[in-house]
């Protein structure tokens, strides 16, 4: 919203003139109702005159804004609103996405406009993904921008997929790099030593020789590596960046704009640097990290480490967050697909339908850290929709979800741990008759074993307030115990009658020897071989071994499995399976 850009004005007189000739153009309202609604994000960093017009009197140059037509969806007899809205602020998530990746992802995988700052793009699929969408349907897709395809593309894929070797081993490279473009200064800090680098050039001159908030969003593949095995490297570095930070927060402000030679600091936006203290608290307890979050900007930073812990939720603000979200969704529906002017101006509102659907958020603008304990799966996209979920309370050993089904039908569902203590859970599932969103009649009370990525699987009745309850009763072995060994689709290489397999070591210990089968299509065992005993990757190197199935054949559907006799206790199980 800057007048010296020559064409920013030609712009914004185009859309002044389509409406004085049209004063009814719906795409001209649009544009110009947006560039009202950017302003409002300037407020305050930007004195341009069309920002300060637009903020105080909500005109454009002397041209009236007004707002584009919006018609909200139908509330029905019998329907809860806020499930209403909820469902309808997914649809048009999904519905912008569907649009990109039929009419803008490339052969080549490549998702935007040329070069674009897809984060936006990579952050909505995540959050289809885990709301309970296909995950192969809206798979994270390959980008060439150097930061989303360096290492956002591989943050959402390891928000996604943590146990996947590939992403796992990845991250054990962006670690080793990180180390080396960190180091302790002078004052014994362990900082970044410039803000402009290369893959094989650091520059330590000077105005370079600083980190600035902005750097920090280059540990995020360390943060998920650390939480994912507590990998002993990964903590060390995680930890010695947050002291660095916490010796930079006084006077109640950060001070990220730190020179590395010298320890001179200046305040900096502090947000980027948020996922890093939120990662050092989680994996430590520490309240110390939290600390610089609670500054002048507390409200804005720590609401990410806080998690709903609520018996029941607010029906009129969640109905009226929703509607407020599908309505600017709407407006901006034309400007986020066919119109758009930006790639990286996409706006989709995810956050408010991650925290409610999820119990936490996982995945936004700069955000980089799991604070979601569940996600959600659906055997039908269609059916994902139909179902509104609000979780009021969650944490790492309980949760409380509300839920209500829009359809006629049951609808099946799968409740996945992604961010919980392992163990024997108690569930308990009931309807609520009276709106007050307790059970009024249990109609499920048992146990089942829940972990990370362990599916749980669920009913839910038609158009009835349903009420689902976890809570652990009793801890199993913490994943910081366990080994895991792990499998991927890239790992199996059939030539020649021969199968080969690569198995991987991602766990936080050292895993034994184990043993490997080959299982045809009819579920029999074909062939079984040996895993020799591998280290944990504590050194940030991947530990391997190959195994190979002679004579075993290449036909379709047969599956190669670690450890076919659950003998050991891993991370996940997830990645013990691979059809051929």
């Amino acid at each position: 919203m800057r007048p010296q850009f020559n064409r920013f004005n030609r712009f914004i007189q185009d859309l002044i003139d389509v409406l004085k000739y049209d004063p009814k153009n719906e795409i001209a309202k649009q544009y110009m109702w947006d560039c009202r609604e950017t302003c409002g994000s300037f407020k305050g960093n930007d004195g341009s005159p069309d920002v300060l017009e637009a903020v105080k009197k909500s005109t454009l140059r002397g041209f009236p804004i007004m707002k584009p037509e919006f018609k909200a969806p139908k509330v029905l007899s019998g329907i809860e609103e806020w499930a209403l809205y909820q469902n309808e602020m997914v649809r048009r998530i999904k519905s912008v996405m569907d649009w990109w990746l039929s009419n803008r992802l490339d052969e080549n995988g490549e998702m935007g406009a040329g070069l674009p700052d897809g984060g936006n793009l990579l952050q909505a699929l995540t959050a289809l993904q885990n709301i309970g969408f296909s995950k192969e349907k809206y798979a994270i897709p390959e980008l060439s921008h150097s930061y989303e395809d360096s290492n956002e593309r591989l943050v959402q894929e390891l928000l996604n997929a943590p146990w996947n070797p590939q992403y796992f081993e990845r991250a054990l490279e962006k670690t080793r790099a990180l180390s080396n473009i960190t180091a302790r200064n002078p004052k014994g800090e362990r900082l970044f030593m410039s803000s402009i680098l290369s893959g094989t050039t650091v520059g330590r001159e000077e105005p370079w020789n600083v980190s600035t908030a902005e750097s920090y969003l280059f540990c995020g593949p360390t943060l998920l590596l650390a939480l994912y095995s507590r990998n002993p490297r990964a903590l060390k570095l995680i930890l010695e960046l947050a002291d660095a930070l916490c010796a930079h927060f006084y006077d109640g402000k950060n001070h990220t704009h730190i020179c590395f030679d010298t320890g001179v600091d200046r305040e900096e936006d502090p947000r980027a640097v948020a996922n890093l203290l939120n990662a050092a608290y989680l994996l430590t307890k520490d309240e110390k990290y939290l600390t610089p979050l609670r500054g002048e900007n507390w409200e804005t930073l720590f609401a990410d480490t806080k998690l709903p812990n609520a018996e029941a939720f607010d029906r009129l603000k969640v109905v009226n967050t929703n509607a407020e979200a599908n309505e600017k969704m709407a407006l901006r529906e034309y400007i986020n697909t066919e119109g758009f002017t930006w790639a990286d101006c996409v706006s989709l509102d995810i956050r408010d339908a991650e925290v409610q659907r999820l119990g936490g958020l996982m995945a936004d603008y700069g955000h980089q850290l799991p604070m979601n304990p569940v996600t959600w799966s659906f055997e039908d996209d269609n059916e994902v929709l139909n179902v509104g979920i609000v979780l009021p309370k969650s944490s790492e050993t309980g949760f409380k979800a509300v839920l209500f089904n829009v359809s006629g039908h049951p609808v099946k569902a799968d409740i996945v741990g992604n961010r919980v203590k392992a163990g024997v859970w108690r569930l308990k599932q009931g309807i609520d008759a009276n709106g007050g969103q307790k059970m009024t009649d249990i109609t499920r009370n048992d146990t089942v074993y829940f972990e990370n990525y362990e599916k749980v699987r669920v009913v839910i009745p038609p158009k009835q307030d349903v009420i689902i309850e976890m809570n652990l009763e009793k801890p199993s072995l913490p994943y910081d115990m366990r080994p895991d060994l792990a499998i991927s689709k890239e790992d199996i290489k059939v030539s020649g009658g021969e199968v080969r397999v690569t198995v991987h070591s991602i766990g936080a210990v050292a895993s034994p020897e184990t043993d490997i089968v080959l299982i045809n299509p009819e579920g029999k065992e074909v062939k079984r071989e040996r895993i020799p005993a591998l280290s944990a990757p504590d050194d940030l190197y991947p530990k391997t071994a190959e195994i190979v199935f002679k004579s075993a054949g290449q036909k379709t559907g047969w599956k190669v499995v670690i450890d076919p006799d659950n003998t050991l206790f891993e991370i996940t199980r997830v990645n013990n399976t691979v059809e051929l």
